[in-house]
């Protein structure tokens, strides 16, 4: 049976340094070289997912930001995109700062993307998401809340404490023109991230779109946050580390080992080796 095996990347295929352990480097780059169908979905962009896992040579279209880009994997080139109206997107806006707190609004400006935010708004988060992207060329600060919203709109992203963001999902709750998650920062306790994306974009469409795009009879997902639902419900099996919140484990075909213990490599070793004997033997 072709199997298509798709992983999240923080919290499941990287390890708590946000790296590729070699463990796992060795296990997913041999099954890519030996012809196994093997890609990522994640809520990081391609400019932040690409260097981590460079050292895999993936090979087909990887889902990024929560499955609002399908991008090629050499180049970051858009293959399929869901954007957000710029109308709903200044109404996302408006929601989120009447709960007191300000966005990171990602978009395409004259073909480039961007992420921006207002100057001298800024909140514990998105102060922590701009230390980890220093240097990071999309990164664009403005002046006012009209500014955020230039440009074709694909994500917004709100990072703050769990009250807050969980009040804001409340806010958005009638918005039926978008989607969104809310998950705990896998590397900064306590706080929350919300991604906001239009309607048809989350990881279980990038599923439907991978598995078609690759021709695959069967869909394995491994994850360990709220953001992989989606995944997991369009997929044939999904598995979520022993680090992953109870949410996705309640669905989730079977628990791996953590990130921390390269749960995604141990799994594919044992498995496809149990599938070379039954074919040989």
């Amino acid at each position: 049976m072709k199997t298509l095996y798709i992983s999240d990347l923080d919290g499941t295929l990287l390890n708590s340094g946000a790296q590729v352990s070699r463990t796992t480097q060795r296990v997913v780059g041999g099954l890519i070289r030996q012809g196994g169908l093997f890609t990522v979905a994640t809520a990081r962009s391609f400019t932040s997912a690409s260097p981590i896992v460079r050292g895999l040579n993936l090979n087909l279209p990887l889902a990024t930001y929560n499955g609002a880009f399908l991008v090629k994997p050499w180049n970051g080139a858009a293959i399929d995109f869901h954007p957000i109206g710029r109308i709903q997107a200044a109404g996302i806006v408006r929601t989120i700062r009447a709960t007191g707190v300000y966005p990171v609004v990602f978009s395409l400006i004259g073909g480039v993307e961007k992420a921006s935010w207002v100057e001298g708004r800024e909140t514990d988060g998105i102060r922590g998401f701009l230390a980890a992207r220093r240097g990071d060329p999309r990164l664009r600060p403005v002046k006012t809340d009209e500014l955020l919203c230039e440009g074709t709109i694909f994500a917004v992203t709100v990072m703050g404490r769990q009250e807050t963001v969980a009040e804001l999902g409340e806010q958005l709750a009638a918005m039926d023109f978008i989607q969104y998650s809310m998950q705990e920062d896998t590397y900064r306790q306590g706080e929350y991230w919300m991604d906001i994306t239009g309607a048809s974009a989350d990881k279980g469409a990038a599923v439907k779109k991978l598995r078609q795009f690759t021709g695959a009879q069967e869909v394995v997902v491994f994850g360990d946050n709220r953001n992989d639902i989606p995944m997991f419900e369009a997929a044939d099996r999904g598995y979520a580390t022993a680090n992953a919140c109870e949410e996705l484990k309640t669905i989730a075909a079977g628990i791996i080992p953590s990130n921390d213990e390269d749960g995604v490599a141990k799994w594919l070793e044992e498995n496809l080796a149990e599938a070379s004997l039954s074919t040989t033997g």
